[in-house]
């Protein structure tokens, strides 16, 4: 056993250790929130001859459609994204999730290309607020050694499901029809944000930065870090200053123009 500490630097904590029990359960639930990212982002490319033979309408039409859950996806990154660094990253995440599920499971209720339309913008404004912070904690929760593969393995799930789009469309549609694609691409969703809201935990850069909660963020460096002994008093640090000001001038100040990312690479 490691003896007690006062100040625990977390970034040197998660990348001097190997990764734990905990980190990889963790990645697991982020790698499956993308995969239904992707299946759901997908699923309309899966069900359109369906549609268009229950509904009787032309290709062109479902056009519009097509664009919909991307031009939501746009415009949800766009507002969830900002959101997310204001109230923490996992409401975010699974707020999204459950939002874009109930969007899914309401899908099969449209009757005509109009409704089809408006449901599946609302379901990519959800959508939208997968991705980005699922790769920002799969990113903080990584060692630098091993960030940029895990990172991409998480990712990977988005193309992964869409992949399983195809799959479960080819069993699901002869049998039970079209509708049962966004069913079982809204119930999947349920669960993983179940179990997102019971395992997965806040950023703890987010939690220290904003001097919030520190007791959940010892006990998450305790899942993390088992054989090091905490102290009562200890204090988490990381060596990121707290944001000020507009956002997106925050991002030209104290140098960031040009830093480098948890994962050692680059960016401008």
């Amino acid at each position: 056993m490691n003896g007690l500490t006062s100040k625990l630097d977390l970034t040197a904590l998660i990348d001097e250790r190997p990764v734990s029990r905990f980190q990889v359960w963790m990645l697991v639930l982020l790698g499956a929130s993308v995969v239904m990212d992707g299946f759901d982002a997908q699923a309309m490319g899966f069900v359109a001859p369906a549609i268009i033979k229950a509904w009787d309408v032309d290709k062109a039409a479902l056009g519009p459609v097509f664009g919909a859950s991307l031009m939501g996806m746009l415009v949800g990154s766009l507002v969830l994204s900002p959101l997310a660094d204001r109230i923490g990253r996992r409401p975010v995440l699974v707020g999204a999730s459950v939002f874009f599920a109930l969007c899914m499971l309401a899908t099969p209720l449209a009757s005509t290309l109009g409704q089809l339309f408006g449901i599946r913008f609302v379901t990519g404004l959800g959508l939208g607020g997968i991705m980005a912070n699922a790769m920002a904690l799969a990113g903080e929760y990584s060692p630098k050694r091993k960030c940029v593969s895990l990172m991409m393995w998480v990712s990977c799930g988005f193309t992964a499901g869409a992949m399983l789009g195809g799959v479960v469309s080819a069993a699901l549609i002869p049998r039970w029809g079209w509708t049962s694609v966004f069913l079982f691409g809204g119930v999947i969703p349920l669960v993983i944000a179940a179990l997102m809201l019971r395992f997965l935990p806040e950023s703890m850069q987010f939690m220290v930065v904003n001097g919030k909660s520190l007791d959940r963020v010892r006990l998450w460096i305790a899942r993390i870090a088992p054989d090091v002994c905490i102290d009562a008093g200890a204090q988490p640090f990381v060596a990121e200053p707290k944001p000020s000001g507009a956002l997106v001038a925050e991002l030209f100040r104290q140098g960031k123009r040009a830093r480098r990312c948890c994962c050692g690479a680059s960016t401008s």
